[in-house]
């Protein structure tokens, strides 16, 4: 073949780089065929994705209708690649499968210097006869390239290509192919049978998460209360019988002396009549009060000793105690008010998805390499110090009714104890395995530690959790991604959730609540205030309340109406002038001006459902660097399981993925 002299290449390269070496313009149709009675059929393109823009070329775009692509490219030299991705998804309730594939513009007087393929994400060929399944989606990688060539040169001027798909009804002779299926919303995955390097179309899902109290707690102290000597408390309590609770007692004293009195000077711990007295040798006892004894009294004492008259300063220490009516066992909470919370007295954060991320993609091998001395509780699952044996620091998730292998580089035999999908201890558990065991119906988690405590507490030993019932080659455990997601905030109510996503290769936030501040100077009233009645406030956002929804606030329980919760404030939606009523009567204020007098004060905040979701860009370089860095090489053949993790509220995670 004869060579062009590299000089007049360049020549020609110069002249038409300034009025563009060659125009593409591209549509792709996807042509449906074929409609039943009770079934659909419905295939579109979806979810484009830019690859490679070396021309800073137009990106493509999906019609209204998602049946066409349409973009434009204007070349400038040789080695120029305008490549994408998008997705051909069949959303009905037939199996396709591809009858014709008509590609055009291609020749004899062009196909020397350009490269026009429509692939699979493997490489492979689309071809006549794939099947597409109803329900899923397959990955089309559409790549031009302006090929270097030292013979042919390309024409100036602008030719249209086109590329049409059609889809007709399966048969038997529809060729399987490898489809991309969208996960479940979740935090925790186990990925059977997937194909490496496919895991794609990551979306991050916000949630608000406040903490609720019951409210029974009666008794207000803190978590960690402390008496040296002596210490009065004021409580009110009726007629009835109580639980006097504490998880631990710290203290020099053989006993300590609770007595509930009628009391007349605080300051003076004689100047009482005693109701009920008491000395402590356990983690808690009942008493009962009746009708006269309660209405006198107004005070708890508590004596460090075994006498309010002893004066050696003893200080005894109770942790999570609590007094509550019933005799039941409840777990510990925190006095707010002998009231449900949040309340106005006693508000709960609301808190968001922010700060950091954590994912980790793991493989073959289960186990984080995360050792530490001690022992585990055979009866609770907790860590112990009795025996200086390695244990796991964390819980290794895995599934249930399924044989596991545990081994490790040094021979060390195992004990294994089961978890549930709530990290809760399944008595009963702890097993020894060597190397394998099967886990319960109800196991979600476990953690090892070696058996033989005293020889075997090497912690460089090196441990591989595995399925299947033999142990093989140890490995390298997971692959980590940190996402920083620094002042970006992703809320969510029920199934109302801010996400981030990709799109044409950009990052967004999609906004999909709304975040009002009732008080203080930018105070949502305060240009926006109509007050009918005993309500007060309409929206610029014009929230949307019709379907069932939670309300949160740092200084609210969201509310009674829709849901049927008790609470503070009341929100009726006005089907016709998409009003947000308050109802501050249950605020416990007596007027409008007194209620948004209390606003300014407290400086509430409501979450609520956009009318009119939006899209934020993110532009954040290094944030877009670790997002972009999680969809690359992420996933290996076989069985992969994802786990994500944060320092506050855990996200939930959906993606796409190729089954086999």
């Amino acid at each position: 073949m004869k060579k062009i002299n590299k000089k007049y290449i360049i020549f020609i390269l110069i002249l038409f780089i300034s009025i563009g070496f060659a125009y593409l313009s591209t549509t792709l149709n996807i042509s449906g065929l074929i409609g039943y009675k009770g079934n659909s059929w419905n295939i579109y393109f979806d979810n484009i994705q830019m690859i490679t823009n070396d021309v800073s070329g137009e990106k493509p775009v999906i019609n209204d209708n998602k049946d066409s692509i349409d973009f434009n490219i204007t070349f400038s030299e040789p080695s120029e690649v305008y490549k994408f991705s998008v997705d051909v998804v069949n959303d009905g309730t037939i199996d396709a499968m591809l009858n014709e594939l008509i590609k055009t513009g291609i020749n004899s007087s062009n196909e020397e210097y350009l490269d026009y393929s429509v692939t699979y994400y493997d490489g492979d060929q689309l071809a006549v006869n794939d099947l597409l399944k109803h329900g899923t989606k397959v990955r089309v990688i559409v790549n031009v390239e302006y090929k270097y060539t030292t013979e042919v040169l390309a024409t100036v001027g602008s030719n249209n290509y086109s590329l049409t798909l059609k889809y007709i009804q399966a048969n038997d002779n529809a060729n399987p192919v490898y489809n991309y299926y969208e996960s479940d919303k979740s935090n925790t995955f186990v990925l059977n049978n997937v194909k490496a390097n496919t895991l794609s179309n990551i979306k991050i899902y916000g949630k608000n998460e406040q903490t609720q109290y019951q409210g029974y707690n009666l008794l207000n102290v803190p978590s960690s209360f402390s008496v040296t000597q002596f210490r009065m408390i004021p409580i009110t309590l009726e007629a009835g019988t109580y639980t006097f609770k504490f998880d631990s007692r710290v203290s020099e004293a053989s006993s300590s002396l609770i007595i509930l009195t009628n009391n007349t000077n605080p300051n003076d711990p004689n100047s009482h009549s005693s109701i009920y007295i008491r000395q402590l040798s356990n983690s808690g006892f009942t008493f009962t009060l009746t009708e006269d004894q309660a209405s006198k009294l107004n005070m708890i004492y508590f004596y460090s000793g075994s006498d309010w008259t002893a004066g050696s300063g003893i200080t005894t220490t109770f942790n999570n105690l609590m007094i509550y009516k019933g005799t039941d066992t409840k777990d510990y909470e925190p006095y707010v008010g002998g009231v449900s919370s949040p309340n106005i007295n006693y508000p709960q954060e609301v808190n968001s998805v922010t700060n950091n991320i954590n994912l980790s993609i793991v493989k073959k091998n289960l186990f984080d390499g995360k050792l530490e001395i001690g022992n585990i509780s055979s009866t609770q699952g907790l860590n112990s110090t009795t025996t200086n044996a390695v244990r796991s620091v964390n819980y290794i998730p895995v599934k249930p009714d399924t044989v596991y292998s545990v081994s490790n580089d040094k021979g060390y035999t195992n004990l294994v104890y089961e978890y549930d999908k709530d990290y809760n201890f399944i008595p009963g558990s702890e097993k020894g395995v060597n190397p394998r065991f099967t886990t319960s119906s109800n196991t979600y988690f476990i953690r090892i530690r070696s058996r033989m405590a005293d020889v075997e507490n090497d912690l460089s030993v090196k441990f591989q959790v595995e399925e299947g019932n033999v142990a093989t080659e140890w490995s390298e455990y997971a692959k980590y991604y940190n996402i920083s997601l620094d002042n970006i905030k992703l809320n969510g109510i029920d199934d109302y959730r801010d996400y981030i996503f990709n799109k044409n290769g950009e990052w967004f936030v999609h906004r999909n609540i709304g975040v009002k501040n009732l008080g203080g100077a930018s105070g949502w009233y305060r240009s926006n205030t109509v007050i009918l009645d005993r309500y007060t406030f309409i929206s610029e956002d014009k929230p949307d309340f019709y379907t069932r929804y939670k309300v949160l606030s740092t200084h609210f329980l969201y509310s009674s109406g829709l849901d049927g919760i008790p609470g503070y404030v009341g929100f009726v939606k006005d089907l016709t002038n998409d009003i947000l009523y308050f109802d501050y009567a249950k605020n416990g204020t007596s007027s409008a001006e007194s209620f948004k007098s209390w606003c300014d004060s407290n400086i509430p905040y409501i979450y609520f459902r956009l009318n009119n979701p939006y899209d934020e860009k993110i532009t954040d370089t290094n944030l877009i660097n670790q997002l972009n860095n999680l969809i690359n090489n992420n996933l290996v053949d076989g069985t992969n399981y994802i786990t994500v993790s944060s320092n506050g509220v855990v996200p939930d995670i959906q993606f796409d993925y190729v089954h086999e």
